[in-house]
């Protein structure tokens, strides 16, 4: 599976641009054992908590692109820009936080039994 050509054919889905215009940016960097890892960076604009987050964008990720139609689940890790701006760099040798959420997503409810 071609990570770089799944978030080329998301990022020019209809859904992302209009998420941009909400102010979410999400990608995929893996994808294994039917796990999407996503990336998400928000913004001022963004209203919503960081679970609502992590659900909608790992299942728009699974609805848009069919070569995730058969993900299980997804691990989500947000970083919130706005937040980041007013924390500046949070530990002793100068680096930023890696994620402000790490939150995962099944897609059904009966996986684990």
């Amino acid at each position: 599976m071609d990570i770089k050509q799944i978030n080329n054919k998301y990022f020019h889905s209809s859904e992302m641009n209009e998420a941009k215009q909400k102010g979410i940016n999400s990608s995929i960097y893996s994808y294994r054992n039917g796990i999407m890892y996503i990336k998400v960076f928000l913004n001022s604009q963004w209203s919503k908590n960081y679970q609502v987050t992590a659900y909608e964008v790992a299942h728009n990720w699974r609805n848009n692109v069919p070569e995730l139609k058969k993900a299980l689940g997804a691990k989500v890790f947000i970083i919130d820009l706005h937040k980041q701006m007013n924390e500046g760099f949070n530990s002793e040798d100068g680096s930023q936080s890696v994620s402000h959420a790490k939150k995962g997503i099944l897609f059904m409810v009966n996986q684990l039994n």
